[in-house]
Order: structure tokens, then C-alpha cells, then sequence
């Protein structure tokens, strides 16, 4: 299936839409109606994902979250890429480590990541 870029995403930088619209293809069978796909612009080893792969984005438009869910989340414009963390009313993302990357009422889920997709190799690329 051949679907639409809405932009990369890197660990604390707004969302880079200069490649918004860039085609990819994507099996039809990872998606579902309504997902999004970014591109990884960061290297997040300890949550799985590698500069360059496709992060299939299930949007949260009332910008919620459960608890130990993989997020994408929006502080003014700045998206972070963590373990959503909602208890006795605080809202922070969380690294690797359950450290705060970005805490606070201000702290709005975009989206969960339910899948990352490694892009296919292009004729010509060497696999080892």
C-alpha cells in the first residue's frame, strides 16, 4: 500500500513537515483506518526504533493515553517520544529509563506508535 509522510519526528523537535506527502509503501495489512506514518528522524534504540524507520501513528485526538503506552506527545509544538505516564493526576512522557522527558498539564498525547516499520531495501542495496 502506498501511503502518504505527514513529516519526521525527532526526540525533542517540532515535527519536520518538509517531507509531508513523500510516498511510501507500507504493507496494507500494518494499517488501519485513520493511521498516520512519520519517519524517525532519531536513533531510540532502548524503545526500538532507528533513524529512517516508519512509526504507524494511531492519532489521539482528545490527547489521552494508557498508562506504558508508546506516544508521540506535544509540548507547544515540541514532539517526544516516550512511555505515557497518567497517575494521580500528573501527565508526564517518559524515557527509557521512566525518567521525565516532558511532564505536566501542558503535555498532550498525539498519538500512540502501534507499529515501526523498517522502510524496504531499494535494488541495488546490499543486505548482509
Amino acid at each position: 500500500m502506498i501511503v502518504q509522510l505527514e513529516g519526521s519526528i525527532a526526540q525533542g523537535s517540532p515535527i519536520d513537515t518538509a517531507s509531508a506527502g513523500e510516498l511510501v509503501a507500507i504493507p496494507a495489512d500494518l494499517m488501519a483506518a485513520g493511521d498516520l506514518v512519520f519517519r524517525a528522524s532519531t536513533d531510540l534504540a532502548a524503545l526500538g526504533i532507528s533513524d529512517g524507520e516508519y512509526l504507524i501513528v494511531e492519532p489521539r485526538r482528545r490527547g489521552r493515553a494508557k498508562t506504558g503506552e508508546l506516544v508521540i506527545a506535544l509540548v507547544r509544538g515540541i514532539a517526544f517520544i516516550g512511555r505515557w505516564w497518567m497517575k494521580k493526576g500528573q501527565r508526564a512522557v517518559m524515557d527509557e529509563k521512566m525518567s521525565a522527558l516532558a511532564e505536566g498539564k501542558e503535555v498532550r498525547v498525539f498519538g500512540a506508535i502501534t507499529l515501526i516499520v523498517r522502510p524496504e531495501a531499494k535494488s541495488g542495496d546490499q543486505n548482509g
